[in-house]
């Protein structure tokens, strides 16, 4: 299995009919070790609060798709031993430590961090961090 870390972003696109749902859906059916940091299901939970906030999810979308999230398969890595990496990274990439997190988590296990968030993924792609991000449409 190839390990991958995945970001909030693309954790949200396998329940929300977003642009690139379809591709994220896939890596949860592939031969991929999902690992996420902790911060995972903070961000995405918030992520579905604003939804629901909009009105764009009723609050009863928004519980369910949080605890069909928690139940899939994603391994999971506790934040503190990274968030001095994290916050490192974000002071040379002017990124948030959260972004940053997920970054040095991939670091941390030797591959790329998925991200469908456009700015996360301009922001590192001509920097020395560059081979440790993938673009959504670009997972192999």
């Amino acid at each position: 299995m190839t390990p991958l870390v995945i970001d909030a972003s693309v954790g949200l696109k396998w329940f929300l009919p977003e642009v690139h749902s379809i591709i994220s859906r896939r890596l949860t059916l592939g031969n991929f070790e999902l690992n996420v940091p902790s911060l995972f299901y903070v961000e995405v939970g918030n992520a579905l609060w604003m939804k629901a906030r909009r009105s764009e999810l009723t609050p009863a979308d928004a519980e369910t798709i949080f605890s069909e999230l928690s139940a899939l398969p994603l391994l999971r890595h506790p934040d503190a031993p990274l968030a001095a990496t994290g916050l490192n990274m974000a002071l040379q990439t002017q990124r948030s430590v959260y972004d940053c997190i997920y970054l040095a988590l991939a670091i941390q296990l030797g591959t790329q961090v998925v991200t469908a968030d456009a700015r996360f993924w301009n922001s590192l792609s001509n920097t020395y961090w560059s081979t440790s991000i993938c673009w959504i449409e670009n997972v192999p």
